[in-house]
């Protein structure tokens, strides 16, 4: 049997996340200064994001539903 732990460090450092929050930085709001991922890229038309970071929360649910929330940005700016 063999059994892994891991310790926030651990988890920056293999993941690159921020202090190692495994939900991303708009999990941790008393940190991140009121700052939240953006949905669209403020730089590349068409481009928009989804995951951990820009709706946060765990499991594939929270995955999903956020796919759904871009999918609906996505249809209304094709609508405008």
């Amino acid at each position: 049997m063999v059994e892994d732990f891991l310790t926030p460090d651990d988890i920056e450092r293999i993941y690159y996340s921020t202090r190692g929050d495994i939900y991303g930085v708009a999990a941790a709001r008393f940190r991140n200064n009121a700052l939240q991922a953006p949905k669209r890229s403020p730089r590349y038309r068409g481009l928009h994001f989804t995951g951990g970071s820009i709706n946060p929360g765990g499991g594939t649910c929270r995955v999903v539903l956020c796919g759904q929330k871009v999918r609906d940005l996505i249809l209304r700016d094709l609508a405008s």
